[in-house]
């Protein structure tokens, strides 16, 4: 997903930034920097899905039990030795 903007994407939980705009755009499937985008008011399109959450249902219309504090690599890994 591509964001637009400029300078740097802040991630106040963790008080450091979460990405920085590179030629004025962030391409990025981490659902984190995608909420943090749009509380930050940037433009992103309600129906875009991260990675992730894509991953998540993929692995869920396979009968795997989720960890949604799993990671996209570990989802993957998870859906790979599924099928």
């Amino acid at each position: 997903m591509i964001i637009r903007g400029h300078g740097v994407l802040w991630d106040p939980k963790r008080n450091k930034p979460a990405a920085r705009f590179v030629n004025g755009e962030i391409d990025t499937n981490d659902s984190r920097v995608i909420e943090l985008a749009r509380l930050a008011g940037f433009d992103v399109p309600e129906s875009a899905k991260s990675e992730k959450d894509e991953l998540i249902e993929i692995a869920a219309g396979l009968g795997i039990k989720v960890d949604k504090r799993w990671s996209a690599k570990r989802l993957r890994e998870e859906i790979e030795a599924a099928q």
